[in-house]
């Protein structure tokens, strides 16, 4: 009687385990999508926007800096007028000190992020790695970024994306 006891009480400690393993998964997944369904702060009435997220580490290298520059110098040559109008706007994130953020967007390493804002709510984001290929040869980086924010501002003005 005592070797089924025991073999109960493994049966009872393995389900408990699974249970509580299954009630972990279901409060992640739970919480990653409460993540993205999160209003964000928008600039403009309606709430709509691309936003362009700079993700870098704390301390940053001459090519993460290139990889800004490149950045910025991007929205303001193409797209100077979304800029002012508010419908693009860009931020920095230390993804190092913003772990939700670094979550969200599966950051591990610096990146731009383009982000589109419908609503006030986040209906579709694009992380760009490839910058860190293209930041040697500016035009390519330019093209790349670029069509990457001009596809999302075009959804936001009923086009697809």
């Amino acid at each position: 009687m005592d070797k089924t006891k025991a073999v109960h009480a493994v049966k009872q400690t393995l389900l408990a385990f699974v249970l509580v393993t299954i009630g972990v998964v279901i409060g992640k997944e739970m919480t990653l999508r409460r993540l993205q369904d999160m209003p964000s702060p928008s600039g403009n009435a309606q709430g709509n926007q691309v936003v362009v997220y700079y993700a870098h580490a704390t301390i940053r290298c001459v090519t993460c800096e290139t990889i800004e520059r490149l950045t910025h110098e991007t929205l303001d040559e193409q797209f100077s007028q979304a800029l002012a109008a508010g419908t693009l706007v860009f931020k920095d994130v230390d993804f190092q000190r913003d772990a939700a953020f670094a979550k969200k967007y599966e950051v591990m390493a610096n990146c731009v992020i383009v982000s589109r804002i419908e609503s006030g709510y986040e209906r579709a984001y694009r992380r760009l790695d490839q910058v860190w290929e293209l930041y040697p040869d500016p035009p390519a980086f330019k093209r790349y970024v670029g069509d990457a924010i001009g596809a999302y501002l075009a959804a936001l003005s009923g086009g697809d994306a």
